[in-house]
């Protein structure tokens, strides 16, 4: 049967396999592999391509596609590699079809803006935690200075975590709001998937994410 889709539905679609094999990768791996080990595991070879770390989350966020299918088979070898997982478990031909079609088609996808990864992964100044000078070591997030709230987000988050819920933080502009909550999750819920939709219409696509993460057994946070 011919493929039939809309436009952007070729990209979306390969943006929810990218985000549903790393996905796989830490449910069914031996270890739970980071995008910074991903990406070190391409460099591995004289003649392979090298992924940046920066390349796959781009592709989780659908701002662009890999360069190439050599690009692409690389990645998902090294996925396997790093999670310890049997050589082929991402189908070659199954990932060639879904890259064909993504290359096709032209639309933006309509979650490109859109970032979803694992909190330990996640880089505070992505979140938008407020840019500070930066320091000797090349780092711009600040020190992090322990608040009185600290301890009962932490639990909050703790409980939510065990039986499902939301919890919400209010507070002035500026106040700090953002890293009181990265270093909540940071802490208490290191291999969540974190769902960070930029726009309230990306909601609904946000609280799907999240069902369908919960389908396959991913724990979720959003912020």
């Amino acid at each position: 049967m011919p493929h039939t889709a809309s436009a952007g539905d070729d990209r979306a679609e390969f943006v929810r396999e990218i985000r549903a094999a790393l996905e796989t990768a830490a449910r069914e791996g031996a270890r739970r592999p980071t995008q910074v080990q991903i990406a070190a595991a391409t460099a591995r070879g004289r003649e392979r391509p090298i992924v940046s770390r920066s390349a796959i989350s781009a592709w989780q966020k659908g701002d662009r596609l890999p360069a190439s299918w050599k690009v692409l088979s690389c990645f998902l070898t090294a996925l396997e590699r790093t999670a310890s997982l049997p050589r082929g478990r991402f189908d070659e031909d199954h990932w060639k079809q879904l890259y064909a079609r993504a290359k096709a088609d032209s639309s933006p996808t309509p979650t490109s803006r859109m970032m979803a990864l694992r909190v330990s992964e996640a880089d505070p100044l992505e979140l938008m935690v407020h840019r500070a000078r930066t320091d000797d070591e090349g780092s711009a997030v600040p020190a992090y200075i322990p608040r009185d709230i600290d301890p009962p987000v932490r639990e909050a988050l703790r409980r939510a975590g065990e039986r499902g819920g939301v919890v919400l933080l209010v507070g002035d502009s500026t106040a700090g709001k953002t890293r009181c909550a990265y270093e909540a999750m940071a802490a208490v819920l290191p291999d969540h998937l974190l769902i960070l939709p930029r726009d309230v219409t990306e909601l609904p696509e946000a609280v799907a994410m999240a069902a369908r993460a919960s389908g396959t057994g991913a724990r979720s946070s959003g912020r």
